[in-house]
């Protein structure tokens, strides 16, 4: 956990050339509202790249739940995502 909440401001503060790649897929930051705290929020997450798009996919691992950033993303849809320094 400390790795994750280190890496997002790392990434963020070095515009992206610290933290681009995790295991040899890209990363970006996600940027959410909290759906119940109204706080913003930022996850790191590996994205397969398509054209101008990002995807990425919604798993806690294979668990039958979804992760907290979909639900928040599903609550509120406007988001903000960094890819590199862009």
């Amino acid at each position: 956990e400390l790795f994750w909440l280190c890496h997002k401001h790392l990434y963020r503060w070095s515009g992206g050339r610290i933290g681009a790649r995790m295991a040899n897929l890209p990363v970006l930051l996600l940027e959410t509202v909290g759906r119940r705290s109204g706080a913003p929020r930022i996850n790191a997450l590996t994205y397969l790249p398509r054209g101008e798009a990002c995807v990425v996919i919604a798993s806690v691992l294979g668990e039958p739940r979804h992760p907290a950033w979909y639900l928040n993303l599903a609550a509120r849809p406007e988001v903000g995502v960094q890819v590199g320094a862009r």
